[in-house]
């Protein structure tokens, strides 16, 4: 009897703090109960008091596994094929060397995706001169979307350009200038 009224004076005490306290029934069982019932796995009692249903934990379903999706195919270019370039004359007393090639795919049923590689060397100017690759259309619209520069080390130098092309477009030519405009090759 004495540890009742022990516990008693503790349960007002603790109310009258506002310390949650458990039941003397979960204490006896040695362990708390699962306040999310049907989650616990120790077998306690749910809900306090004894004698009731043990809880046990509900079945989770195993999701069927999804298969990775077949990879895309490669688009089939349109249109593929070198470029010639013919250098516009002697630069600093040596004739330069351009070469190139295209590929076109499809992009959206609207619009076509160029890629164009060019690289000159043999070229005769201080390192870090600037030239532009400029694409020449016809019968339609051309957009560039990546750099059309190339610079030139050690007489070398390459661009790789993008360039999304309107249904009707075709490629006329390219022609590779410095800095002032000045046409240094031709191709087609």
């Amino acid at each position: 009897m004495k540890l009742k009224s022990k516990f008693s004076s503790v349960l007002a005490v603790a109310l009258l703090c506002g310390i949650a306290v458990q039941s003397p029934s979960i204490w006896a069982s040695g362990g708390a109960t699962d306040p999310i019932p049907g989650t616990s796995k120790s077998g306690l009692n749910s809900g306090g008091g004894g004698g009731g249903k043990k809880s046990t934990p509900a079945p989770t379903p195993t999701p069927a596994p999804t298969p990775a999706p077949a990879p895309a195919p490669a688009p089939t270019p349109i249109a593929a094929g070198p470029i010639t370039f013919a250098a516009a004359g002697l630069v600093n007393g040596v004739l330069p060397v351009c070469t190139g090639d295209f590929v076109v795919d499809p992009y959206y049923p609207t619009l076509l995706d160029m890629t164009l590689n060019v690289k000159v060397s043999s070229l005769n100017v201080p390192d870090g001169t600037i030239l532009f690759v400029n694409v020449v259309g016809v019968g339609g619209t051309l957009y560039p979307y990546t750099s059309n520069i190339i610079t030139v080390l050690g007489g070398t130098g390459a661009c790789t350009e993008k360039v999304f092309v309107t249904l009707g477009a075709g490629l006329a030519g390219v022609v590779i200038t410095d800095a002032n405009g000045g046409a240094l090759f031709a191709g087609n």
